[in-house]
């Protein structure tokens, strides 16, 4: 609980810097299209766009959150439309929801 805000907060600035990366390369990627210029996947202008590191950190720091939030109740509906997970996750999704409009 000391350190959750601080994780939740470092969690969202390197989502907005990964959604950042990834909408840079999407508009080099459509310049290139539209000039039928190849995408060569090794320039350095998209090269955040396929850094795993980021990828990885993110996914594992959401499954964290998930392990969190699962009880011996809510565990049988994980993969329903029905699971009802609590804090933290409920709280992170709604910073991801805020964050994503």
């Amino acid at each position: 609980m000391k350190i959750k805000s601080n994780l939740i907060e470092a969690f969202v600035m390197l989502l907005k810097e990964q959604r950042s990366a990834e909408i840079e390369a999407g508009k080099i990627k459509t310049k290139n299209q539209k000039n039928k210029t190849p995408v060569n996947p090794f320039d350095s202008s998209l090269s955040n766009i396929y850094n795993d590191d980021n990828h990885e950190l993110l996914s594992r720091f959401v499954q964290g959150v998930v392990d969190l939030s699962v009880n011996e109740l809510t565990v049988h509906y994980l993969g329903s439309t029905k699971a009802k997970l609590q804090e933290p996750y409920e709280e992170l999704s709604k910073i991801i929801m805020q964050q994503t409009k």
